[in-house]
């Protein structure tokens, strides 16, 4: 069975890029992460954007950063040392993405803050906060006249 979780991007040191459009997130973490294949992510922008910008599912296992992923930057490679390959559903721009507050997500603040990587998204706060992001991309496509 798979697992939904929140994944933020950047720190708040290094804010997440505009556009993020790498098909690969990083963790970390010592430890591996415990996502797997399948997983569905909501990827939140932390630093300036502070929203929560795609939808995306796992598809590979976890597995060592690549320098060809982080290139020019190894140290990011040593403060990043997992990931994980994504398709994306949806990935807005993160300044077009949904505020958290408004995919009643708030609630994960206090953690995120904290400094985590990735959080555990129920069922009902994944689908909710996944159609959030599938309305906003589809008001983008078409806008009203």
């Amino acid at each position: 069975m798979s697992a939904n979780w929140l994944k933020m991007i950047g720190t708040a040191e290094m804010p997440c890029p505009d556009p993020y459009v790498l098909k690969v997130v990083a963790y970390t973490r010592t430890r591996k992460p415990s996502v797997r294949p399948g997983d569905k992510l909501i990827l939140y922008a932390v630093g300036g954007f502070k929203t929560i910008f795609a939808v995306a599912t796992v598809t590979s296992h976890v597995g060592r950063s690549r320098p060809e992923w982080w290139p020019g930057q190894p140290d990011l490679l040593e403060r990043f040392p997992y990931c994980v390959e994504i398709e994306y559903e949806v990935n807005l721009r993160p300044p077009d993405g949904v505020d958290i507050g408004a995919a009643n997500l708030e609630g994960h603040l206090p953690a995120i803050r904290f400094g985590n990587t990735h959080l555990s998204l129920s069922e009902e706060e994944f689908v909710y906060a996944a159609a959030k992001l599938r309305e906003k991309a589809t008001k983008l496509l078409f806008p009203a006249r």
